[in-house]
């Protein structure tokens, strides 16, 4: 096996990005590849991150990529600019010798076409080309073909999951189906867990999502509604505030009476994070679209019975091992499922094999072991 010149490219990471979906799996890759195959690497950062870079992952070397964003006086050359920023990228690979580029994310259009070494991108979803997620089918049609474009100019493509390798080979026919590659991601918890301030209850049914649309926190509320004088659990969501949520969310918690009932926290830490699964009486996932799924891993890891719908990656990551219920908008089936579970829970034995296989499966020395090998096969 050769030990290879890698570039791993980081630099539309910044600082205030770090708890953001793409940067943290980025973190998680980094800080997981094996210490004996450090000195191999560089990663390529924005100047504005190359402090924190440094003190986030001290073993290993830095360039600085400098980028140009589309803005207010950017706008109608982003294209142009661009390109300016793809050849800044061929100029650095040829003057350091690299022999792999790395992206761990799927959409960058500065790295989109060919590049003078062995190119290895990260497609993480194809969210953004379904019918329900865009505004336009105009929208659609572009992302697609930017997709298109930069699976076929890679020589390997990394796919998050079996369900997302699929969605690659059903959306674009022409693509080999040998050059994609599943390594699954890893899920890292806090070493500790810290009560929350402000919890109030003893009882209650999870909820951890972007609060957006297609994460589907409604059919949750919709559900919790129906049963709301049959539990005793409150409804607790972790989520970050959005128009949606204060917009249509708040409004219908309010219709439905569930103002006492519902506790919205956000930017908790991860140890008071771990605590919420911890304690849970039940953790639910209602997501449409998802290429992996962190959260419901992460509750079966803290021993929490966990319902899931069946949309797109759930199924396949998490190994048919948790309680399910579909369609995915139904509220009356989730409800069923809430209340099947809340009066018979599965016993700690259960709960310890999922626990069990999931740590085995989303370990950081699996994921780490995997990436060497394609870095430098």
């Amino acid at each position: 096996m050769k030990n290879n010149k890698i570039l791993i490219d980081i630099s539309y990471v910044k600082d205030e990005d770090l708890t953001k979906s793409i940067p943290l799996y980025c973190k998680r890759l980094i800080q997981s590849l094996p210490k004996d195959i450090r000195d191999q690497i560089t990663l390529l950062v924005h100047p504005t991150f190359k402090k924190t870079c440094k003190a986030l992952f001290p073993d290993y070397k830095t360039k600085v990529l400098w980028l140009f964003k589309r803005g207010k006086k950017t706008k109608g050359v982003h294209l142009i600019l661009y390109k300016i920023s793809y050849c800044f990228l061929k100029h650095l690979i040829k003057k350091g010798h690299y022999d792999v580029y790395l992206n761990p994310q799927d959409i960058s259009l500065y790295s989109q076409d060919k590049l003078p070494c062995r190119k290895i991108i990260v497609v993480h979803d194809l969210k953004s080309i379904k019918k329900d997620y865009l505004a336009s089918e105009l929208q659609k049609k572009y992302t697609k073909s930017y997709y298109h474009e930069n699976i076929k100019t890679s020589d390997v493509v990394v796919a998050i999951s079996s369900y997302t390798k699929m969605d690659i080979l059903n959306n674009f026919q022409d693509i080999e189906e040998g050059k994609i590659k599943v390594i699954y991601n890893s899920v890292v918890l806090a070493n500790k867990s810290v009560k929350p301030k402000g919890i109030d209850g003893n009882k209650y049914i999870l909820y951890v999502n972007t609060l957006i649309p297609y994460k589907n926190v409604k059919t949750l509320l919709q559900a919790y509604s129906h049963i709301k004088d049959e539990i005793e659990e409150k409804l607790v969501v972790v989520g970050r505030n959005t128009e949606y949520w204060n917009n249509e969310m708040l409004k219908f918690i309010e219709q439905e009476g569930l103002l006492g009932r519902v506790q919205r926290f956000e930017n908790i830490t991860d140890e008071e994070l771990r605590w919420l699964y911890e304690h849970a009486s039940l953790f639910v996932t209602t997501s449409l679209h998802e290429g992996f799924g962190y959260t419901p891993i992460e509750a079966s890891l803290c021993e929490c019975p966990v319902i899931s719908s069946r949309s797109e990656s759930l199924p396949d990551v998490t190994k048919e091992l948790l309680w399910y219920y579909e369609p995915a908008q139904d509220a009356q089936e989730l409800s069923k499922a809430i209340i099947k579970i809340l009066q018979a829970p599965p016993s700690r034995t259960k709960l310890q094999k999922t626990k069990e296989v999931f740590s085995e499966l989303y370990s950081p020395s699996k994921l780490g072991a995997d990436f060497r090998e394609i870095l430098n096969n």
